[in-house]
């Protein structure tokens, strides 16, 4: 029998694959589109690996999560501020992973660090 524990996943893990999804997933629906969004779209995923990464190295730290916050509220203005409303699948994708990061980073706000005390965790 596979225990509960084996399928854990950590939320800050799920970060990073967005992370990294938000890198390629340009190229997968808009290849035609603006190169210079593209390119944005890309580093900001690029960004969104590091903060899960960062997250995943400190998991005591709460900034990570405030960043992840910022950085889901900034993908999902990005369709609007990079002119690429007109790429439906890549302005669809890029609002779900803006969503998605900003639901995670509050489910990660909510989850207790093991071993971390109520006291040390409203501290942060």
């Amino acid at each position: 029998m596979i225990s509960r524990e084996a399928w854990k996943i950590d939320l800050d893990e799920l970060e990073v694959v967005l992370g990294v999804w938000m890198f390629f997933s340009p190229w997968v629906f808009a290849p035609a589109a603006a190169m210079s969004g593209i390119a944005v779209l890309s580093i900001l995923g690029l960004v969104i690996a590091a903060d899960g990464m960062w997250a995943l190295g400190k998991p005591a730290m709460r900034s990570p999560e405030w960043l992840m916050v910022l950085l889901g509220l900034g993908v999902v203005c990005s369709p609007w501020l990079l002119g690429l409303t007109g790429e439906t699948a890549l302005t669809w994708n890029v609002w779900i992973v803006g969503v998605a990061l900003v639901v995670l980073a509050g489910l990660a706000s909510f989850t207790k660090v093991e071993g971390e005390s109520d006291t040390t965790r409203m501290a942060h």
